[in-house]
């Protein structure tokens, strides 16, 4: 079970396409290599936009499937993977498998994502 408060926020954001809530999960200066992304995204500025395309996928659900975390003092660097869907064409449900490394890290005003990178499982 994950236990890092932002990354249970980014399922829950992700899930219900809360964009919001994944503004507020990153740092502001974070970097995202995304699953479904050629170029790194640098920052909440650029972050949003790949967030915004995302959440136009129909029913989209994120399902971690394995989870292994490490911590560094307040630093928490999470690995595994896990499973995005959505529904595709002709209402086809569509299932992609990826893996993760999302590095979070804790200050008196709460935990943010500092780093994630994702990619396709081949």
């Amino acid at each position: 079970m994950i236990n890092n408060i932002a990354i249970k926020e980014w399922e829950s954001a992700i899930d219900n396409r809360n964009l919001k809530l994944i503004k507020s999960v990153y740092c502001k200066d974070a970097v995202l290599m995304a699953t479904f992304a050629k170029l790194e995204k640098i920052g909440i500025a650029e972050i949003t936009p790949y967030f915004i395309n995302l959440f136009k996928k129909p029913d989209l659900q994120v399902r971690f499937i394995t989870y292994k975390t490490q911590k560094f003092g307040n630093v928490e660097v999470l690995s595994g993977q896990y499973i995005f869907s959505y529904k595709g064409l002709l209402n086809v449900v569509r299932s992609i498998p990826a893996r993760y490394t999302f590095v979070t890290h804790t200050t008196s005003r709460g935990t943010k994502i500092v780093n994630h990178h994702s990619s396709l499982t081949p």
